[in-house]
């Protein structure tokens, strides 16, 4: 599976994760531009948006790991997730 995030221009935040999956292929597989394109136009204005994608570490199973854009190098990066604070009513 590959993952792509689009990227808010403006602000670097991370608005929607895309993926492309084809059943029984193990390998990488590229999404089509066209579905891509897509995505970004349903978020209005596509020249507010980026698409990037995510390193091949990445994996959105793992709960410990999350991904973050770094505006200085224009790429998304795999880091550790915040804790999660507990809700209310949780000890």
């Amino acid at each position: 599976m590959t993952h792509y995030a689009i990227v808010e221009t403006a602000t670097g935040k991370i608005v929607r994760m895309h993926s492309h999956y084809v059943f029984g292929n193990e390998q990488p597989v590229t999404c089509s531009d066209e579905e891509l394109r897509a995505a970004v136009f349903e978020l209005g204005d596509p020249a507010g948006y980026e698409v990037h994608c995510a390193p091949p570490d990445f994996d959105p199973a793992n709960r410990d790991k999350t991904l973050v854009f770094d505006g200085a190098v224009k790429r998304l990066q795999v880091a550790a997730r915040a804790p999660r604070r507990a809700a209310k009513g949780e000890a």
